[in-house]
């Protein structure tokens, strides 16, 4: 693999920065499609090709795929006020990408689509969820990758396709949990429910393994798999292993949903952005209490076998935070 050229989606972003990190470790050709409003602080413009568009625009796609032998797509919207606004990144850019790999890259190797556990939609029985359980996303959000998918198993017909629902993802460079860390670090432990959630995680590294797996094991149609470190952690346990790590025994308390809905919206009425700020759409997913994946089969068809515990991607990342001097 290490000759061929691979496109990277999102590859300011989060996962798609690390994603192209890891494909120059093994020298393969990296283009990355970024907006022209997108941070290149990760990104070593030197050592990558750069390609100006978005999903929106079918003619800067067409130029990103022309010639690639494989593509990673990791773009996404997680954050909107409005459904539609989902929809028209994770659904319909998603469908562009397509239209404009086929007819730039008929020859495509490998098309590696990442999903989210938010796709398939919580375990109502509390059983991790397998591939063959049919999906029933509650957020937008999960409604539009679920959407995503479905764009991708259209052309599993022309290229191999690969879907990853991921775990909750955390690592270096993400802003979610950075948030956490910082609550607990000032002395509070807030908690949005009644109840602690279980939780199906994954390290980033772990995604990056996951992916080079998928493209190595590329073969004709279409495939799905859950992607995760095969634990179930349980919300409070996380919140105790941060407080540990930075030395706090913060105060802690639980918020009903009405509650913090209720909060949240009285704060969009003065800072209407703040409706996106606060991810609104996630406590449509907060509402339920089991979010497992079982990832039996990327075990034994890919072979996937995820490297860091919980308390390692925690350690690690905690440990980067404070060297890049976010954690102050």
């Amino acid at each position: 693999m290490t000759a061929f050229k691979v496109l990277i989606t999102g590859a300011s972003g989060f996962i798609g920065s690390h994603l192209m990190d890891r494909f120059l470790e093994d020298n393969l050709r990296v283009r990355c499609l970024v907006r022209s409003t997108s941070s290149l602080r990760f990104i070593p413009t030197e050592r990558v090709e750069l390609v100006e568009g978005s999903l929106s625009d079918i003619d800067s796609l067409r130029r990103a795929a022309d010639g690639v032998d494989l593509i990673v797509h990791a773009a996404g919207l997680t954050m909107a006020c409005r459904e539609e606004d989902y929809f028209a990144v994770n659904r319909t850019g998603t469908s562009n990408l397509l239209r404009a790999a086929a007819e730039s890259s008929p020859d495509l190797k490998g098309f590696v689509y990442l999903s989210s556990l938010a796709a398939g939609g919580p375990s109502r029985d509390g059983r991790p969820l397998t591939e063959d359980v049919r999906p029933l996303p509650v957020s937008c959000y999960g409604r539009s990758k679920l959407a995503g998918e479905e764009e991708a198993k259209k052309f599993s017909d022309v290229f191999p396709m690969v879907v990853l629902r991921l775990g909750v993802v955390y690592g270096p460079r993400e802003k979610e949990i950075l948030e956490m860390i910082r609550q607990i670090r000032r002395g509070w432990g807030f908690h949005p429910g009644r109840k602690d959630i279980h939780l199906s995680m994954v390290y980033v590294t772990d995604i990056l393994q996951a992916v080079a797996l998928a493209l190595d094991n590329a073969r004709p149609g279409w495939r799905l798999y859950y992607v995760s470190d095969g634990e179930v952690h349980q919300s409070g346990r996380i919140m105790s292993m941060i407080a540990e790590m930075v030395g706090k025994k913060p105060v802690r308390f639980r918020l009903p949903l009405g509650i913090v809905r209720g909060v949240f919206l009285s704060i969009a009425r003065f800072r209407p952005e703040a409706r996106c700020a606060f991810y609104l759409d996630k406590i449509s997913e907060m509402r339920h209490k089991y979010w497992l994946c079982d990832i039996n089969k990327a075990r034994q068809e890919l072979g996937f076998q995820p490297r860091v515990s919980l308390r390692q991607g925690l350690q690690a990342t905690i440990s980067w935070y404070r060297r890049q001097g976010w954690l102050k």
